[in-house]
């Protein structure tokens, strides 16, 4: 079987009506479209297990208020999980496990009062763990493997 790996076409983000994007076990690799996690129509991003990388980039204030679930599992994202994740209020899906994210959970984590299930397992995330993830009401599923509490 021969391994094709994908490349992303930058324009994607400018699709005026994109409300979900799904592409599994694509093989696709490189960085997420910017301004791509903040369309402002875009509802699902569902992206797990391709060769993604670079960071995860968050939309300017208020782009994102459409996004309910955010899927990147199993590629290669770097750097921290953004603050700017905290603008996107109506999220409901949060797996970002098995990448290689580092450093703390931000604070405002905290303002997605909608969650139901977060996974950020399987990471290289430490310090603190927010105190607000404790207050979430709707929240069935929080998978915190491998996050070391640096309280």
């Amino acid at each position: 079987m021969m391994n094709v790996t994908k490349k992303w076409h930058q324009n994607i983000s400018g699709l005026p009506s994109l409300r979900v994007l799904r592409h599994s076990y694509n093989s696709f690799s490189g960085a997420i479209p910017e301004n791509l996690i903040g369309h402002s129509t875009l509802q699902g991003l569902d992206l797990p297990h391709n060769q993604l990388s670079g960071k995860i980039r968050v939309g300017p204030l208020g782009s994102c208020r459409a996004l309910v679930s955010l899927r990147l599992s199993d590629n290669f994202m770097v750097d921290r999980i953004p603050a700017e994740i905290g603008n996107c209020r109506s999220l409901r899906f949060l797996l970002l496990d098995g990448n290689i994210l580092e450093g703390y959970i931000p604070g405002e984590i905290g303002r997605l009062s909608e969650l139901r299930v977060v996974d950020i397992s399987r990471n290289s995330l430490t310090d603190r763990i927010p105190v607000a993830i404790g207050n979430y009401k709707k929240l069935c599923v929080l998978i915190l493997t491998n996050v070391v509490d640096g309280a």
